[in-house]
């Protein structure tokens, strides 16, 4: 004791620490690396092998490499889309999983092994789960001289984006998978003419093997020479060498390749077959405004700081000085730095309103003082921000550096956390002596550990709460506990700066209800003279309701405790009435949409439509830019809108109002007016589960809270199926392997091999026929044989069959959804009002139906907020209790909680708002800041007498007047520090509002309650 005694006397050395703390705070917040500490990593593979139909892609590819993933330990779920040439598994891990991307690499690579030569490389990339781009732009080339309907990225255009771009883009920290659209990588062709191959006798795999083995690059090994090591290749490339020794490609020379066809004989490759260059046919294409355009987009990595991608994004572009150009479409890490530029301002609005506040409230001149200075109030001001920026250093050392939901809870905090250092400065101006000053911190030690124990015990259920709601239950707690560690330690002796050893008689302060103006507003006498006169009625009509509570406190208890029940009452069932609303919702200028055509509608008629829609969309008021991709029989949508002059929700009502023949729209995004929830079959036949989810489709219509279905699904293309003739081909001597690789090379022309030139890899296709032959010509394709060249058809029976457009699977069973829209509401409600029409559907062994899970975890998280407000009053119960050693006066305090949430609830009520997860814990957070009022009335009511009515009702009213200023300080600083966050509009600050809404109404509530239902509640007792 001793020790802490002399301590208080180290002045400049208490500056001297808590400035170096502050220093080494703020390089610890500079240097955080800005990634969060949070769940575990999830990861998606691509595979293509085009020409292969979904059904194939799904035996060959999902399956082998979902169950080779299934092996890898820590793996929570693995999910699959299978579609003609592409699959795509994602893999979720959990939290604990070390070594997730090379257990995922080591898989895909055993996967891709077992495939044929034609399949491509598998990309394996880490994601988000979901499927919205964080970033997308589109892409021209600056030398092009227009930008009409012609593609003006081209094949140059196309190797800077796959072989550069895209790269580069994925390397960065928090990307995800690159998407390029509207264009196709170059690939050779090598088109045989069916007659002449089948007048020589050659059959076109034969040429394929012939013309692989003969153009290509082999290593050697290498040679000891002379001490040295020379490095042996054996290059068979049909290359043209320049006199500069640079290596170009030739097709001319592919022709020359000769190819055996037995009996000594030989051809060349151009005279039976023409070699050209081409473009692929790109997977998607893509428009911008209708007009033709390349694209890409950015998938987002698990737990990614976008606003850290995104400036990557802008500095890796602008360093690569490519001669393309960059229409930026959606920046979700712009919209996150414009939210946390939002936020940082409203931090610092904040926290200045706080420290102005304090200020005022410590204001005076000392007597010891000779200049007048007002170091306490100066001190009490600038431990504010020293505050907040231990705090944030601790928040950055925990895994949490500063974002927007950090500074917000930092700011919540700080108004209630404000409260110890301006107890230190009432305690501590009253004293006289070294030893006053360490008396009065003994007896003030208690009240404030005490209180901030309360606020950081209700706030302990929120850790396992939604990820933004905890981290900002994280900062408030570290702002209070940093508080109460200053106030404790450093500030006293910087409180004391003034204080002599010899005895001085010092001016006694209090916080004041009617403080003074500072003397710049002297100049304004008559605005200073306005605000005293107003500050001296409310403070006498102030005074007149504290007499009256008092009397009604006194006399009648019960009436205000019924009032105090009503409210709490009013509020829950304002809530319920309005339901809850467990959805998400997406970004606030862009919207990213689904189309989905009638199956087997060809890319190109699809192309058209979505270009006559994008053209008909711009043009509308507020839209920017209309970014579309084609598909076969499906397309996608990236809309831009003006924020300004265009909300989210009119935009998706604006997508919906314009008809695409053929085809519906669909967002995923939820609105704010709306929800939409997937329901899931389960089968071992994907046919069946389609099925079963049309029936369900169409039982739902029947239902009045249903007012959109939505299959996600389409009917796939038609089918062609070719069946061996066995008799017949075992007359003409064919194998069916033979006629069946002769049918693939006429209709879609394989791979052979990859051919190593000076740009790196390109395909080699070998192919017969048309690039788009026709049924007949299908059918046509000649087979040769030992006599003569046979049609395919005479080989062959057709049958017709259709082909499903995508394969979907989860968890290692097929699957095949419906999404239902309805209002806003609770998904439980939903699934209640659904499950008469799952009982009356018949499912078959093995069939299971799954009511959207992920909304049904979030309703369960917000039920779970009730339990977390209980147990926070519970633990706030046990503090009181332990501290002031009453069972009693802890049911006082907390008797003032619920009225004072019931103001919030009603007003989110009113603005026409569900209940989400985001309100929902602001509840149990600000329960903690409203026991701070409630605390300061109980402690008091301990020493009014218990006889007389009218002197427990005098004795009230003093002490009522006593704490009045203290009451309003603590609600003064916290409404002043969330105020500025109810001022934010961006649609990704809806918590941070949410929670700055609610702290400011329960704490003014609380104000009240303290002085009436706390005493209300303890006369009640005191009858009874």
């Amino acid at each position: 004791m001793k020790i802490f005694a002399a301590w208080l006397g180290r002045k400049k050395a208490s500056l001297c620490i808590l400035t170096g703390i502050c220093a080494v705070s703020l390089c610890v917040i500079f240097y955080s690396d800005g990634q969060k500490k949070g769940g575990g990593g999830s990861y998606s593979v691509s595979i293509r092998h085009y020409g292969v139909d979904a059904g194939e892609m799904e035996r060959s590819v999902a399956i082998p490499l979902e169950d080779a993933l299934s092996a890898i330990p820590g793996l929570r779920s693995v999910q699959s889309s299978s579609e003609n040439s592409l699959t795509r598994v994602f893999a979720r891990f959990g939290q604990n999983s070390r070594g997730q991307y090379e257990a995922v690499r080591e898989a895909a690579q055993r996967v891709y092994e077992t495939l044929p030569s034609s399949a491509q490389r598998p990309e394996i990339q880490s994601s988000d789960n979901s499927r919205i781009p964080v970033w997308s732009a589109a892409v021209f080339d600056t030398r092009s001289s227009a930008k009409d309907d012609t593609v003006s990225a081209g094949t140059d255009t196309a190797l800077l984006l796959e072989r550069i771009v895209k790269p580069r883009l994925e390397s960065l920290e928090g990307a995800g998978e690159a998407l390029i659209s509207g264009i196709g990588l170059q690939e050779i062709i090598v088109a045989l003419d069916q007659e002449k191959a089948a007048a020589v006798g050659l059959d076109p795999s034969a040429a394929a093997a012939a013309l692989s083995m003969n153009d290509a690059l082999f290593p050697g090994g290498t040679l000891r020479y002379g001490g040295g090591e020379i490095i042996v290749s054996v290059d068979g490339r049909r290359d043209q060498v320049s006199d500069n020794g640079s290596v170009t490609s030739n097709l001319t020379a592919l022709g020359d390749v000769l190819i055996p066809l037995g009996d000594g004989r030989i051809t060349a490759l151009s005279e039976i077959a023409e070699v050209y260059e081409q473009e692929r046919q790109p997977d998607t294409l893509s428009r911008l405004n209708g007009k033709k355009a390349a694209a890409i987009s950015l998938m987002g990595s698990s737990g990614a700081d976008l606003r850290k991608l995104s400036r990557d994004i802008q500095k890796e572009l602008a360093s690569l000085s490519l001669p393309l150009e960059f229409t930026v479409l959606s920046d979700r890490g712009a919209e996150e730095t414009a939210a946390f530029h939002s936020v940082f301002i409203a931090a610092l609005q904040s926290a200045f309103m706080v420290a102005l506040i304090s200020f005022l409230l410590t204001r005076g001149k000392s007597k010891c003082s000779p200049q007048g200075l007002n170091r306490a109030g100066f001190f009490c001001a600038t431990a504010i921000p020293a505050i907040c920026v231990v705090s944030a250093a601790l928040l950055a050392m925990s895994g949490l550096p500063p974002d927007r939901f950090v500074l917000a809870g930092l700011a919540a905090g700080v108004g209630a956390a404000v409260d110890p250092v301006i107890l230190c400065v009432e305690k501590l101006r009253k004293c006289r002596t070294y030893s006053e000053a360490h008396s009065a911190l003994g007896q003030l030690r208690g009240p404030l550990v005490a209180g901030a124990a309360t606020t950081v015990a209700a706030l302990l259920p929120l850790r396992a709460m939604d990820f933004e709601v905890g981290i900002i239950a994280r900062a408030i707690s570290a702002v209070t506990l940093a508080a109460m560690a200053l106030s404790l330690s450093l500030l006293p002796p910087l409180l004391l700066w003034d204080l002599e050893s010899s005895a001085l008689k010092r001016k006694s302060f209090s916080p004041r209800f009617a403080f003074c103006l500072p003397r710049c507003f002297a100049l304004f006498l008559p605005l200073r003279f306005f605000f005293k006169n107003l500050l001296r009625r409310l403070s006498r009509k102030t005074y007149r309701f504290l007499a009256a509570n008092a009397g009604v406190c006194v006399r009648r208890p019960a009436l205000v405790l019924l009032a105090a029940m009503i409210l709490p009452a009013g509020g829950v069932l304002a809530l319920f009435v309005k339901g809850a609303d467990p959805g998400t919702y997406g970004s606030e200028n862009s919207l990213y949409a689904q189309v989905e055509f009638e199956g087997g509608v060809l890319a190109e008629e699809t192309d058209r439509l979505l270009a006559e829609y994008g053209e008909t969309l711009a043009g509308k008021e507020g839209i920017t830019h209309v970014e579309t991709g084609a598909k076969t029989g499906s397309g996608n949508l990236l809309i831009s809108f003006d924020p300004k002059r265009l909300s989210a929700d009119k935009a998706g009502e604006l997508v919906r109002s314009i008809a695409i023949p053929g085809a519906f729209v669909f967002s995923g995004e939820n609105p704010a007016a709306g929800s939409y929830w997937e329901i899931k079959i389960f089968g071992d036949d994907d046919q069946k589960c389609r099925e079963l989810a049309e029936e369900l489709a169409r039982s739902s219509a029947a239902l009045p809270l249903v007012q959109e279905r939505i299959l996600n699904f389409k009917a796939g293309s038609k089918k062609l199926k070719l069946l061996p003739d066995r008799e017949r081909l075992a007359e003409s001597g064919v194998g069916f392997y033979r006629a069946a690789d002769t049918a693939r090379r006429g209709v879609h022309g394989p791979v052979a091999y990859k051919r190593v030139g000076p740009q790196g890899e390109i395909d080699v296709r070998v192919r017969t026929g048309t690039l788009t032959p026709s049924r007949a010509e299908t059918l046509g394709i000649l087979v040769s044989t030992e006599e003569r060249a046979l049609p395919l058809d005479s080989l062959m029976r057709i049958q017709e069959d259709a082909e499903p457009a995508s394969i979907r699977r989860e968890d290692r069973r097929r699957m095949a959804s419906i999404t239902l829209g309805t209002k806003a509401m609770d998904p439980r409600r939903v699934k209640k009002a659904l499950a008469p029409l799952f009982g009356k559907i018949e499912l078959p062994p093995g069939y299971s139906i799954e009511f959207d899970p992920e909304a049904i975890k979030r309703a369960e998280a917000l039920s779970g907020t009730y339990l977390s407000l209980l147990l926070a009053l519970a633990f706030c119960y046990m503090v009181i209790a332990s501290v002031n050693e009453s069972f009693t006066m802890p049911l006082a305090v907390l008797s003032a909680v619920p009225p004072s949430l019931a103001l919030p609830a009603l007003c989110l009520a009113l603005s026409g708002r569900p209940l989400n997860l985001a309100a929902a814990c602001a509840f149990v957070a600000v329960s903690g800041m409203t026991v701070n009022a409630a605390v300061l009335c109980a402690d008091g009511m301990r020493g009014l007498p218990r006889t007389g009515v009218k002197e427990q009702s005098l004795c009230l009213y003093r002490l009522l007047r006593r704490k009045m200023p203290a009451l309003l300080a603590t609600a003064g600083t916290t409404i002043a520090g969330a105020l500025p966050f109810l001022l934010l509009r961006e649609q990704a600050n809806e918590t941070v509002r949410t929670l700055s809404l609610v702290s400011a109404l329960g704490v003014a509530a609380s104000c009240i309650c303290a002085v009436c239902v706390v005493p209300a509640f303890s006369f009640a007792l005191r009858k009874h």
